[in-house]
């Protein structure tokens, strides 16, 4: 557990960074629209604000964890001495890392939740075939975001001497 705690504290300043920014661009969302409009005549810059929203997921969920696991791995296998060093922050900031734990978290962890966990078919009678309906949506969801975290898990750890 020893190990856990200072991922645990990279997790916890991610998520209160991430957080106080995007408090910060919400209380401002004013004066920024009005610049906007000032300077370059564009009344509609919700894309900006929703693009911001998304950063802000993809920080939370992708790149705290990626970092977290990362120290978490390094500490487990070389000691505390690890804190000195950035090559747990390399790790888990490579291009090909942050991107496979991208698409693993979208498309096996995010898009189950969002799109099959609250789908219902029109035509599903509501009697016991809607629970086992339900009991193995929820199951295939489970499924989807066990092999997905799986997936962030053996990046966050991988090195070229992983076998």
């Amino acid at each position: 557990m020893p190990a856990g705690l200072p991922a645990a504290l990279v997790v916890f300043a991610a998520w209160w960074l991430v957080g106080s920014a995007t408090d910060r661009i919400t209380i401002s969302s004013g004066p920024i629209n009005a610049w906007f409009i000032a300077v370059l005549g564009w009344d509609d810059v919700s894309w900006l604000f929703t693009g911001i929203s998304w950063l802000a997921v993809w920080l939370k969920w992708v790149v705290a964890p990626m970092l977290a696991l990362s120290l978490m791995a390094d500490i487990l296998s070389d000691g505390w001495r690890t804190l000195a060093g950035i090559r747990w922050i390399t790790r888990a900031l490579g291009p090909l890392t942050l991107g496979v734990a991208t698409i693993a978290f979208g498309v096996l962890v995010l898009a189950p939740w969002v799109y099959l966990t609250p789908w219902r078919p029109a035509g599903l009678p509501a009697t016991s075939v809607e629970l086992a309906f339900i009991a193995a949506k929820l199951a295939l969801t489970a499924a989807s975001m066990a092999t997905g975290l799986a997936l962030i898990v053996r990046q966050a750890i991988w090195t070229t001497s992983t076998p």
